[in-house]
């Protein structure tokens, strides 16, 4: 049975929802440990002003800090990891195949494990080789 992958506009969604989560994780972790919004922000390299908007869209009011990132982001981050695949060796979070260094493999890319990804890839992506 040949694996079908995931190409186009299905792909681009859903690394869009992975990004969007990540960044609402990262940003929220930051804020809950920072000093302040201002220090958080510089931490970021975002502006006050883009972290404030951001922070409402997250449903936090003026200067209200968070106590870390919602439970259950954690919860559907890990689960969107754990339902990657590589798209070229079909490996899985939970299921990794070995390079040719004999250890497992990990994500080079957001659906490329380190196995399957070129040099030329990983150089682009400014990761190492």
């Amino acid at each position: 049975m040949t694996k079908q992958t995931e190409s186009g506009p299905e792909l681009f969604q859903e690394v869009g929802g992975v990004l969007g989560l990540a960044e609402r994780v990262l940003i929220l972790e930051i804020v809950s440990r920072a000093d302040s919004f201002g220090a958080a922000a510089r931490i970021l390299g975002i502006s006050h002003k883009t972290l404030c908007t951001k922070m409402r869209s997250y449903g936090f009011g003026p200067r209200e800090k968070p106590e870390g990132a919602f439970d259950h982001d954690h919860v559907v981050f890990s689960e969107v990891l754990c339902g990657l695949h590589c798209i070229r060796c079909g490996c899985t979070q939970s299921n990794a195949c070995i390079d040719e260094n004999g250890e497992g493999c990990h994500w080079a890319q957001l659906s490329i494990c380190s196995a399957c990804c070129t040099p030329e890839e990983a150089a682009a992506a400014d990761l190492p080789g």
